[in-house]
């Protein structure tokens, strides 16, 4: 490779990061927008594993979903857990959840939410558990309340791929009374990556 071809790659290379910089992306966010799905071809798609276990002594009521944050008309992979779908009594844990990678593994968050009215059919979406973040419940199954968050609610929780969690990974959330905050509840994760290399 001759000096000129090398000045040009060079130069290439410190534009980038230099237009990195100036666009305020941080390294999270590249990372996110880098981070392979875990296929074991090109342009295929891993999966995760996801559990959930509910720490809290309340039944817990949302959604989980995985989807492309940069694609408008994503179609969000929801999972429901409430009285009537999935059911997470306190004290439960879920059975082990396969969900296909994706850039974004939201409970709750706003832009899952959106993208689940706007390009889900409404038959696909379960409203009574599509709610911001989480909520606990200790109302009896069959009464009116059995949805609401008479116990309190989690803040929502967005992951993203490449920042928070590899492709092909374990996800464990632990729905957790909080002692501290504002929020009755919290959302912790833990991550475990697979031991394949891909």
């Amino acid at each position: 490779m001759n000096a000129q071809v090398a000045r040009r790659r060079l130069t290439w290379v410190i534009l980038t990061a230099l237009a990195i910089v100036i666009a305020g992306c941080s390294l999270d966010a590249l990372l996110h927008q880098t981070a392979s799905f875990g296929g074991a071809t090109a342009g295929q798609r891993g999966n995760s594993q996801v559990l959930f276990i509910n720490n809290t002594p309340y039944r817990a009521i949302f959604t989980f979903g995985a989807y492309d944050d940069w694609d408008q008309d994503t179609q969000p992979r929801l999972f429901s857990f409430g009285p009537n779908d999935r059911r997470l009594e306190g004290g439960q844990s879920s059975a082990v959840l396969s969900v296909q990678c994706a850039r974004v593994y939201s409970i709750g968050g706003d832009t899952m939410r959106r993208l689940a009215e706007e390009n889900l059919a409404e038959t696909a979406v379960s409203k009574e558990t599509l709610v911001p973040g989480v909520f606990f419940s200790s109302a009896a199954l069959g009464d009116e309340n059995e949805a609401l968050p008479t116990e309190g609610m989690a803040a929502p929780l967005d992951l993203w791929i490449g920042a928070d969690f590899p492709c092909n990974s374990l996800i464990v959330f632990r729905l957790e009374v909080n002692d501290v905050g504002e929020d009755a509840f919290r959302v912790d994760f833990e991550v475990i990556p697979s031991r394949e290399p891909r």
